[in-house]
């Protein structure tokens, strides 16, 4: 860990109430680690894991918002509980590079090969919705599109998703978001924002691809997508195992057989 970054998270611990009861969550102070921690591109492969859980563990006697006995003690229970939490945070760093995150990794590397191979050398103005708390997609994109707006509840830093051409929207996609300024939307699996994003590229007349998920499907199903996109955008049309949804122009069917890409109105 730098200097400047204990540094900066000592005096994060002295000024604010941190803990399970606190104004400010363990999340909240692993993105003041990432602000000097990760500055570019690199330092997400490279970063240490185990430096911000040691930090709590050996500082977790200034948390101010946690339960203590009469004696000042914190419980066995809350200390196993913000070390479990500590661990759990530093671990979405391995979405990047950890061998136990590669199924993980691959299905984002294959999404993005997948907007890469309809945007071919176009570079557009591109939303991404519900890229993750670490937004790996977006950071292959970037690099790709020469920056790209990403829309989360992310645990790095607005200040080091800036350092990596990532402009951070730090919210969630809902019904009527205004995505008129972009040029172009994409998701992969970005769940309840799915219905959102067809219809408010509807609206705003935007070109879209999203990688589907069945968690808002009814009773679950990839297949029962379309009777509800449908709603919104009679134009939609859907991969032949209902994992891909789009409006776009194009032919697909050439494209990485693994995906099965050869789309379908239905």
């Amino acid at each position: 860990m730098k200097a400047l970054t204990y540094i900066n998270l000592k005096n994060e611990l002295k000024n604010h109430d941190y803990g399970f009861y606190g104004k400010y969550t363990i999340e909240h102070l692993f993105k003041v680690y990432t602000t000097t921690e990760i500055t570019n591109y690199g330092d997400f492969f490279n970063i240490s894991k185990t430096d911000f859980r040691e930090f709590v563990e050996e500082n977790i006697g200034d948390f101010a918002g946690i339960t203590r006995d009469s004696n000042g003690k914190i419980s066995n229970e809350d200390f196993r509980v913000v070390k479990q939490l500590a661990q759990q945070i530093s671990a979405y760093l391995g979405v990047i590079n950890s061998k136990h995150m590669d199924y993980y990794r691959r299905g984002q590397e294959d999404y993005v090969r997948l907007v890469e191979h309809y945007l071919g050398n176009y570079k557009p103005n591109t939303l991404e919705v519900g890229s993750g708390k670490i937004p790996y997609s977006s950071i292959l994109l970037a690099r790709i599109l020469g920056g790209i707006t990403s829309m989360d509840k992310f645990v790095v830093s607005d200040e080091t998703l800036r350092s990596i051409d990532i402009n951070p929207e730090d919210s969630y996609f809902k019904a009527g978001t205004d995505v008129s300024e972009y040029d172009f939307v994409t998701g992969n699996k970005p769940c309840s924002a799915i219905e959102p994003i067809v219809s408010s590229c509807v609206v705003a007349k935007k070109p879209y691809i999203i990688k589907l998920c069945p968690c808002d499907a009814p009773n679950q199903k990839l297949e029962n997508w379309p009777r509800i996109l449908k709603k919104y955008d009679k134009h939609i049309k859907f991969s032949k195992h209902y994992e891909i949804a789009c409006n776009l122009d194009g032919n697909f069917e050439d494209f990485d057989k693994d995906y099965e890409i050869d789309f379908v109105a239905k």
